[in-house]
């Protein structure tokens, strides 16, 4: 059996690797400074799952939303 968590954190390469550049919130393209993270499409606390459902969003995007419903979210940054 692998380490906790193993499997699930996606890495930059990885973003890459599926041609993703940019953050899915405000579409800002990662740097070195503003790398990937994983956001959770439907929060953990609103009955999502580590392995499922991610998407890469920017770390201050991905802090701004902290669990609010996709919907939501969608509709505040559009």
């Amino acid at each position: 059996m692998g380490k906790k968590g193993e499997g699930y954190h996606k890495s930059w390469a990885d973003a890459r690797a599926e041609g993703v550049d940019e953050c899915f919130w405000c579409e800002q393209k990662f740097t070195d400074d503003r790398p990937p993270t994983n956001d959770h499409v439907q929060p953990k606390s609103h009955g999502g799952t580590a392995f499922h459902g991610l998407v890469f969003s920017c770390g201050p995007c991905n802090s701004a939303r902290g669990n609010i419903p996709f919907d939501e979210y969608l509709e505040a940054v559009e």
